[in-house]
């Protein structure tokens, strides 16, 4: 006799092979929302991905220890529930390229691209430049800046006060070449942009990763 757990599986999973493709198309749809998100926030995090973080993980250990349970008492239940078990190999595999490098990547990448799309829509790439080189010419004692070392809001150039939680540095490299960086995230992640004269060349370090948008402006981001 089938025990309780069995019973409530199959009337659960009754409908099979719609099941498991419903299921693997609710898959493909929150990746691809949460690709389209992040290019279009500029941030690698979204709404999206919380199922990644969450309920991906969950429902797929879930499953594992379901048809371990199953499988150790009948070995013919493989054949009743494959699309129960092709769907959550499915869901692991998923997980598992979410979470490797490779995605890892490319979702910097598209947040970057999304980030510098918007400074140009906002703020305007050029401008920002030329507004940032405008303040690099200033003596240091001559900077608008407040008592943490910020720039203060009102020096800002037209639109970066449309972005949140800004704020604006004057950075000193080891070799006295002056720069300013825009600072933006908190929490899981950091990120914005550098800029100094066209032959500013910020170096890629452990924890910063820099994406060039023209000739001494980059992006960076917080490895």
């Amino acid at each position: 006799m089938p025990g309780k757990h069995e019973e409530w599986l199959r009337r659960f999973f009754k409908s099979g092979w719609s099941f498991n493709l419903c299921l693997l198309a609710g898959v493909a749809l929150l990746v691809v929302a949460d690709n389209v998100t992040v290019a279009r926030s500029g941030y690698p995090i979204t709404l999206f991905s919380i199922p990644f973080f969450f309920g991906m993980p969950l429902g797929a250990f879930a499953s594992v220890f379901v048809l371990w349970l199953l499988l150790a008492r009948n070995g013919r239940a493989m054949r009743e529930y494959a699309p129960f078990a092709l769907a959550f190999i499915v869901i692991l595999l998923t997980e598992c390229w979410y979470w490797s490098p490779l995605n890892a990547d490319l979702h910097l990448k598209l947040a970057d691209r999304g980030l510098k799309a918007k400074v140009e829509q906002i703020v305007g790439i050029a401008q920002l430049q030329q507004w940032a080189e405008k303040m690099l010419s200033r003596p240091l004692e001559e900077l608008p800046l407040d008592g943490e070392g910020r720039v203060r809001a009102e020096a800002w150039p037209a639109g970066l006060a449309n972005f949140d939680y800004t704020r604006v540095f004057v950075q000193e490299e080891q070799d006295g070449l002056r720069y300013v960086q825009i600072f933006w995230g908190g929490g899981f992640f950091h990120y914005g942009v550098l800029i100094g004269s066209p032959s500013f060349h910020p170096e890629e370090t452990r924890d910063r990763r820099v994406c060039r948008w023209a000739d001494g402006v980059y992006g960076w981001q917080e490895r």
